[in-house]
């Protein structure tokens, strides 16, 4: 557990997913919750760090299981928790096809990071998987009178995918449409729409904000804060480049694949994503991009 202000803590449960705690006076957020096999793990975290205060809401950056798998225990623990998320996110984690897929890509994470915890995994109901009421696009959730949360639909990533704005403490919340931030650089994190990811980078840099706090990695050392936008940007170009000139080459999905993880996969360590979420996701970005682009020729 790590205080990144007065307001905010990282209590990150361990490798593949993050979560972080916001404590107002007079109510209290997580934002996400890591994935399934360290749900019992966040759970002692956000206890010791709220004391006898309770766990008053959850926001969902989106509907990825290393982003809401631990979504059973923190229920269990604290019951009156209200799950808050996009739209869209409900929809999808109301599907039984959905939660099945959550489940086994916690079973398939949970072998690799803790599988003392793969029992965890198998025993939480399906029911409690889902979402309590959504947020609309620029929608503030109070904390208190000095702390309050601004949701903000930054697709990209995902259909679903939120960033959540802190102006008291000048910090943003990102969600994985703008990138991927490693110590070496960022990655591009554009899964259903590259132009859309594009868009956000835009919308977030005008936030200003002066604490940048991204999934998978935590705060943004302020040092690299001031160029992460223009790496985001990089990102998106490049990675666009690559797989445009691979295409126009002749090559297959699958070679244009297999370039695209031997460019990014080393960036990325397994600590932060298993290796066939992580070849989903590139065969999804993939894919999007050469239909955008083929739908902008028409």
């Amino acid at each position: 557990m790590t205080q990144i202000t007065p307001r905010i803590m990282d209590v990150t449960p361990g490798p593949g997913g993050t979560a972080f705690l916001v404590v107002g006076k007079e109510k209290t957020a997580l934002i996400d919750c890591a994935m399934a096999w360290s749900g019992r793990l966040l759970v002692e975290q956000v206890k010791e760090a709220l004391g006898e205060r309770p766990l008053d809401y959850l926001l969902l950056t989106h509907s990825h299981y290393d982003h809401m798998g631990g979504l059973p225990m923190v229920r269990a623990a604290f019951p009156q928790v209200e799950v808050l998320a996009h739209p869209h996110a409900k929809e999808v984690l109301a599907k039984a096809s959905a939660r099945g897929s959550i489940r086994q890509l916690g079973l398939e994470a949970a072998e690799l990071y803790g599988p003392q915890w793969r029992q965890a995994v198998l025993d939480y109901p399906d029911e409690a998987i889902g979402v309590d009421r959504t947020l609309a696009d620029g929608e503030t959730l109070s904390l208190g009178e000095d702390t309050h949360l601004q949701a903000l639909w930054t697709p990209g990533h995902t259909r679903c995918s939120m960033s959540f704005l802190l102006p008291e403490e000048g910090a943003l919340f990102l969600s994985e449409s703008v990138g991927v931030y490693t110590s070496r650089e960022v990655l591009p994190g554009y899964v259903t729409s590259w132009r859309d990811a594009a868009a956000a980078v835009d919308r977030c840099e005008e936030l200003g904000a002066r604490l940048l706090i991204a999934p998978h990695s935590g705060l943004v050392p302020p040092q690299r804060a001031a160029a992460f936008w223009e790496e985001a940007r990089r990102a998106i170009a490049e990675s666009r480049e690559l797989i445009l000139s691979l295409h126009r080459a002749g090559k297959s999905p699958e070679e244009i694949l297999a370039a695209y993880t031997a460019r990014y996969r080393d960036c990325l360590a397994a600590s932060q994503q298993p290796d066939r979420p992580f070849a989903l996701n590139g065969q999804a970005a993939i894919g999007v991009l050469l239909r955008e682009e083929a739908a902008c020729r028409q």
